[in-house]
Protein backbone atom coordinates (compact mmCIF):
# COMPACT_ATOMS: atom_id res chain seq x y z
CA UNK A 1 0.00 0.00 0.00
CA UNK A 2 2.71 2.42 0.92
CA UNK A 3 4.04 1.87 -3.02
CA UNK A 4 1.25 3.32 -4.25
CA UNK A 5 1.35 6.62 -1.97
CA UNK A 6 4.45 6.96 -2.79
CA UNK A 7 3.57 6.80 -6.45
CA UNK A 8 1.29 9.09 -6.17
CA UNK A 9 2.82 11.41 -4.47
CA UNK A 10 5.74 11.72 -7.39
CA UNK A 11 2.94 11.49 -10.11
CA UNK A 12 1.77 15.15 -7.93
CA UNK A 13 4.98 16.42 -7.81
CA UNK A 14 5.48 15.67 -11.74
CA UNK A 15 2.19 17.36 -12.47
CA UNK A 16 3.28 20.46 -9.93
CA UNK A 17 7.01 20.58 -11.85
CA UNK A 18 4.52 21.89 -15.04
CA UNK A 19 2.90 24.85 -13.13
CA UNK A 20 5.99 25.69 -10.83
CA UNK A 21 9.04 25.26 -12.51
CA UNK A 22 12.40 25.05 -11.21
CA UNK A 23 13.52 21.22 -11.05
CA UNK A 24 12.93 20.88 -7.01
CA UNK A 25 9.87 19.37 -7.63
CA UNK A 26 10.77 16.94 -10.68
CA UNK A 27 13.64 15.87 -8.21
CA UNK A 28 10.98 14.97 -5.43
CA UNK A 29 8.84 12.89 -7.91
CA UNK A 30 11.68 10.91 -9.37
CA UNK A 31 12.95 10.41 -5.71
CA UNK A 32 9.10 9.03 -5.11
CA UNK A 33 8.75 7.50 -7.96
CA UNK A 34 11.67 5.27 -7.55
CA UNK A 35 10.67 4.36 -3.82
CA UNK A 36 7.58 3.29 -5.00
CA UNK A 37 9.00 0.95 -7.17
CA UNK A 38 11.67 -0.50 -4.89
CA UNK A 39 9.18 -0.44 -2.14
CA UNK A 40 6.79 -2.32 -4.59
CA UNK A 41 9.62 -4.99 -5.88
CA UNK A 42 10.80 -5.72 -2.60
CA UNK A 43 7.53 -6.33 -0.75
CA UNK A 44 6.17 -8.17 -4.27
CA UNK A 45 7.27 -12.31 -4.80
CA UNK A 46 5.46 -12.16 -8.53
CA UNK A 47 7.45 -10.87 -11.37
CA UNK A 48 4.31 -10.35 -13.04
CA UNK A 49 2.77 -8.20 -10.09
CA UNK A 50 6.03 -6.36 -10.44
CA UNK A 51 6.27 -6.20 -14.44
CA UNK A 52 2.45 -4.78 -14.11
CA UNK A 53 3.09 -2.40 -11.81
CA UNK A 54 6.50 -0.89 -13.47
CA UNK A 55 4.51 -0.58 -16.89
CA UNK A 56 1.26 0.61 -15.15
CA UNK A 57 3.67 3.14 -13.41
CA UNK A 58 5.28 4.36 -16.72
CA UNK A 59 1.65 4.76 -17.98
CA UNK A 60 0.60 6.74 -15.48
CA UNK A 61 3.77 8.92 -15.67
CA UNK A 62 3.49 9.83 -19.46
CA UNK A 63 -0.28 10.15 -18.80
CA UNK A 64 0.52 12.88 -16.43
CA UNK A 65 2.97 14.54 -18.83
CA UNK A 66 0.73 14.33 -22.11
CA UNK A 67 -1.92 15.81 -19.77
CA UNK A 68 -0.29 18.45 -18.29
CA UNK A 69 0.89 20.01 -21.04
CA UNK A 70 -2.22 19.52 -23.13
CA UNK A 71 -3.82 21.57 -19.85
CA UNK A 72 -1.15 23.96 -20.49
CA UNK A 73 -1.56 24.36 -24.17
CA UNK A 74 -5.63 24.57 -23.86
CA UNK A 75 -5.09 27.24 -21.29
CA UNK A 76 -2.52 29.05 -23.03
CA UNK A 77 -4.69 31.61 -24.79
CA UNK A 78 -6.43 33.39 -21.82
CA UNK A 79 -4.80 31.82 -18.63
CA UNK A 80 -1.62 33.07 -18.67
CA UNK A 81 0.78 36.17 -17.23
CA UNK A 82 2.41 36.60 -20.48
CA UNK A 83 1.75 39.61 -22.70
CA UNK A 84 -0.10 38.28 -25.76
CA UNK A 85 0.65 41.86 -27.37
CA UNK A 86 2.63 43.55 -28.46
CA UNK A 87 4.31 45.86 -25.72
CA UNK A 88 4.75 49.70 -26.05
CA UNK A 89 7.01 52.40 -24.11
CA UNK A 90 10.14 51.54 -23.25
CA UNK A 91 13.15 50.55 -25.63
CA UNK A 92 16.51 49.97 -24.80
CA UNK A 93 19.23 50.92 -26.14
CA UNK A 94 18.43 52.67 -29.83
CA UNK A 95 21.62 53.47 -30.89
CA UNK A 96 22.06 55.33 -33.81
CA UNK A 97 25.16 55.14 -36.24
CA UNK A 98 24.38 58.80 -37.62
CA UNK A 99 26.11 60.30 -34.92
CA UNK A 100 29.85 58.31 -35.46
CA UNK A 101 32.07 60.75 -36.51
CA UNK A 102 30.21 63.32 -34.51
CA UNK A 103 31.91 66.14 -32.33
CA UNK A 104 30.20 67.24 -28.86
CA UNK A 105 31.28 68.34 -25.44
CA UNK A 106 31.35 66.28 -22.07
CA UNK A 107 28.27 67.08 -19.35
CA UNK A 108 30.01 65.08 -16.78
CA UNK A 109 33.16 63.77 -15.93
CA UNK A 110 34.17 60.18 -17.50
CA UNK A 111 36.07 58.50 -15.82
CA UNK A 112 35.72 56.30 -18.33
CA UNK A 113 32.13 56.88 -18.40
CA UNK A 114 29.51 59.84 -18.40
CA UNK A 115 27.33 62.06 -20.45
CA UNK A 116 27.85 64.08 -23.57
CA UNK A 117 26.01 66.41 -25.67
CA UNK A 118 25.98 66.00 -29.35
CA UNK A 119 23.81 67.49 -32.32
CA UNK A 120 21.76 69.17 -28.85
CA UNK A 121 21.30 65.82 -27.57
CA UNK A 122 22.20 63.77 -24.36
CA UNK A 123 23.80 60.79 -24.71
CA UNK A 124 25.93 57.86 -22.46
CA UNK A 125 29.40 57.75 -23.48
CA UNK A 126 32.61 55.57 -22.98
CA UNK A 127 35.95 57.12 -23.01
CA UNK A 128 38.98 55.72 -25.01
CA UNK A 129 41.92 57.18 -23.22
CA UNK A 130 42.55 59.74 -20.15
CA UNK A 131 40.04 60.62 -17.86
CA UNK A 132 37.84 63.32 -18.97
CA UNK A 133 36.55 66.52 -17.20
CA UNK A 134 33.49 67.96 -17.79
CA UNK A 135 33.55 70.74 -20.70
CA UNK A 136 35.81 69.02 -22.91
CA UNK A 137 35.74 68.51 -26.58
CA UNK A 138 35.16 64.72 -27.94
CA UNK A 139 34.26 62.86 -31.08
CA UNK A 140 31.97 59.80 -31.20
CA UNK A 141 33.79 56.80 -32.77
CA UNK A 142 31.64 53.48 -32.12
CA UNK A 143 29.12 52.29 -30.53
CA UNK A 144 30.05 49.37 -27.38
CA UNK A 145 27.24 48.09 -25.13
CA UNK A 146 24.79 50.76 -25.06
CA UNK A 147 26.98 53.47 -24.83
CA UNK A 148 28.94 55.55 -27.16
CA UNK A 149 32.87 55.18 -27.61
CA UNK A 150 34.43 58.48 -27.50
CA UNK A 151 37.79 60.35 -27.98
CA UNK A 152 38.93 63.47 -26.69
CA UNK A 153 40.40 66.40 -29.24
CA UNK A 154 43.08 68.01 -27.65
Amino acid sequence: MISYFLLALGLLFIWLEFYLPGGAFAVAAAIFILAALISFFSASTSILASTLFFVGTCIAVIGVIRYAIYRIRKSAAKDTFFLSKDQEGYTSSDLADTITGKRGVTLTECGPSGYALIEGRRYPIICRGPYLDKGVEVEVIANELGNYVVKPLR
